[in-house]
């Protein structure tokens, strides 16, 4: 039973020296097709050409992008994780992720180090919940300085960036 969920989860399981290797699917932790159809909702709504500067079509809106709230699942999920108990199946799956170096953990701490949480890779022994608030702060401070930078450089919004 246990190997037919496996297979369920991912069908590129192989089985080598009685260890069970899963083959990493492809991740991809950016959504911009989504976030595609989400801006020309947005301009809809404000029934604005679609051509519109989006970084004008976000501040009218007060809308964040996608990744912010993504990214941030995935530290809370990160986080989790690192705190199971050691006997269970998940924690050890992470540890081996962790000592294989696995993508989505390389992701994980280049999201920690590029945002200036580099100090919570090596010990994360931080409350989840408090510490994704903190992250998703920092993602929006960060997004909210650049989209500032990119109301000042589009002539058309001269007006709108006072």
């Amino acid at each position: 039973q246990y190997s037919d969920k496996l297979n369920i989860v991912n069908n590129s399981n192989t089985l080598r020296n009685q260890n069970i290797f899963i083959e990493q699917p492809t991740i991809s932790f950016e959504v911009p097709d989504l976030e595609h159809v989400l801006l020309n909702f947005y301009k809809i709504i404000l029934r604005v050409p679609r051509s519109s500067v989006t970084a004008a079509v976000r501040g009218e809106l007060g809308a964040f992008p996608l990744y912010i709230d993504t990214q941030t699942q995935l530290i809370k999920y990160w986080l989790r994780l690192h705190h199971l108990p050691n006997d269970r199946i998940v924690k050890k799956a992470y540890d081996v992720a962790v000592e294989q170096e696995q993508d989505w953990v390389v992701h994980i701490q280049d999201m920690l180090c590029r945002h200036g949480f580099q100090n919570v890779w090596p010990n994360p022994a931080v409350d989840a919940e408090h510490f994704g608030n903190v992250f998703k702060q920092r993602l929006k401070d960060t997004f909210v300085s650049g989209w500032r930078q990119n109301i000042r450089n589009y002539s058309k919004l001269q007006t709108y960036s006072k």
